[in-house]
């Protein structure tokens, strides 16, 4: 008889599904609860975006309520506005990080490849990435409601 292994039932119970590349960036992160909640559902794309919501038929306007230049989606949202890349910029020189942002799935992937050790860089990285979508989604809440 074969001795009993939690982790051999979890898998089990789990399956052989692919863990996502990006789970360092939620799992091993000290950022607030509210904070890594929004994380998850912008890597998922799950966030409410005008973009999402315009296919549901509930809203026309697009238009992203801070610059008022393009469409609201998860990639001009995050990172591609030139309001937030600057805040981002200052945010990654803040962090000694000498690179340019870029779009999300470009910011995502550059996390999840340079920023997934145990290291205080990339654990301050990661509740720094954290707390800017979180805050950023609410003062684009905060501007529409």
């Amino acid at each position: 008889m074969e001795q009993y292994c939690v982790k051999k039932v979890y898998e089990k119970i789990r399956g052989d599904r692919e863990k996502v590349e990006w789970r360092k960036l939620i799992w091993s992160n000290y950022g607030a609860p509210k904070w890594l909640f929004i994380l998850y559902l912008a890597l998922n794309r799950r966030l409410s975006t005008k973009d999402r919501m315009a296919k549901w038929g509930v809203t026309s306007n697009l238009t992203w309520s801070l610059c008022q230049v393009e469409d609201e989606d998860i990639d001009h949202l995050f990172f591609a506005c030139m309001f937030i890349a600057g805040i981002w910029k200052k945010l990654l020189a803040w962090q000694g990080i000498q690179r340019t942002g870029g779009k999300w799935h470009e910011e995502i992937q550059w996390a999840t490849t340079h920023m997934k050790n145990n290291t205080n860089k990339a654990k301050v990285y990661r509740m720094v990435l954290a707390g800017t979508i979180y805050h950023v989604w609410i003062e684009r809440n905060n501007r529409i409601f």
